[in-house]
């Protein structure tokens, strides 16, 4: 896409699923050069979410970006809020060593609103070029599926 469609998009990305510890934990410093190992690979977009580590990948991601003078389209996700775990025993969602939150799905217009801005505080940004609906479908949320589509449609869009 370019101009008024969206960002130029390059043909390929980096996920970061991996940077927020998924089935397997890394080191930051492990997190940091698989980022610019992509940019140096000529990688110009990199995809992020919160539910990745339960914050752990947007985290990563900023830190770099704070740190580099790369500019590379970026994207996240809404859908989830993170909450404190507090005492509460931290659900690991296939993340090894996530971030002390609970993912608790909100499509709601707040909470929507709510997520991005804990994104960007994470990212240390002001915005992303692109910010998608996670986990939406109806794998994910069974037969209550058409009510969370209805409620993000007409609340989060």
């Amino acid at each position: 896409m370019t101009g008024a469609a969206g960002p130029d998009m390059p043909d390929y990305g980096l996920g970061t699923a991996g940077l927020g510890n998924l089935y397997t934990e890394i080191s930051n410093a492990d997190a940091q050069g698989a980022l610019q190992a992509a940019l140096e690979a000529g990688l110009r977009y990199i995809d992020t979410a919160p539910f990745y580590g339960h914050g752990l990948s947007e985290q990563r991601v900023g830190a770099f970006l704070q740190a580099s003078d790369a500019n590379p389209v970026i994207s996240t996700k809404v859908g989830r809020q993170l909450r404190p775990a507090g005492t509460q025993p931290i659900p690991d969602n296939g993340f090894a060593s996530p971030a002390p939150f609970i993912p608790e799905f909100d499509y709601s217009a707040e909470g929507v609103r709510a997520s991005f801005a804990d994104s960007q505080k994470r990212l240390g940004v002001r915005s992303v070029d692109i910010l998608l609906l996670h986990d939406i479908g109806e794998a994910t949320h069974g037969a209550a599926h058409q009510e969370v589509f209805d409620q993000a449609v007409t609340e989060a869009l």
